[in-house]
């Protein structure tokens, strides 16, 4: 399986994530959490978190940059995080699938940006890492040629 999922990524599209996130993510995480101008349901921030933190944990390693940017997520769509990582979060995958999915258009392109900076937060993305992201999106709707082009058209806005 893992290589059936390792072959859907070719080696241009990794390159450009490594081009547009690696070095530069302070910057890139600053630019992209000041752009945020949603406002999220608990039930909402709830599941973002919990897919964020899951992509994080997929490499069986919860990186100390990783915690440090969950951290600012959460605070910046005004969700306590003490409370998240305290709370268990034992929501159901298909029912964060089916919260998730509920996101609009522009909420979901945020959602890319910001499951892409969590791969790239501790500064190594590895394939688990990639391979939970595709999974999220797969299931919330979110086809790879819909994330490579907010990916493309967000590059100059983020400064990358």
């Amino acid at each position: 399986m893992a290589g059936e999922v390792l072959n859907m990524y070719n080696l241009t599209i990794i390159n450009t994530m490594n081009n547009l996130f690696d070095n530069k993510n302070q910057q890139v995480i600053k630019n992209h959490l000041d752009a945020l101008d949603y406002e999220f349901s608990d039930n909402k921030k709830r599941a973002i978190l919990i897919c964020l933190l899951d992509i994080a944990k997929s490499d069986n390693d919860f990186h100390p940059k990783e915690e440090k940017l969950l951290n600012e997520i959460a605070n910046k769509i005004g969700f306590d995080i003490n409370d998240f990582l305290s709370s268990g979060n034992d929501i159901e995958k298909d029912a964060i699938y089916k919260i998730l999915n509920d996101l609009d258009e522009g909420q979901k392109d945020w959602l890319v940006i910001t499951a892409f900076l969590m791969i790239y937060a501790d500064g190594i993305a590895l394939m688990d890492e990639y391979i939970q992201l595709e999974k999220y999106f797969e299931n919330i709707g979110i086809t790879k040629e819909r994330w490579q082009e907010v990916i493309e058209k967000t590059k100059d806005f983020l400064g990358v």
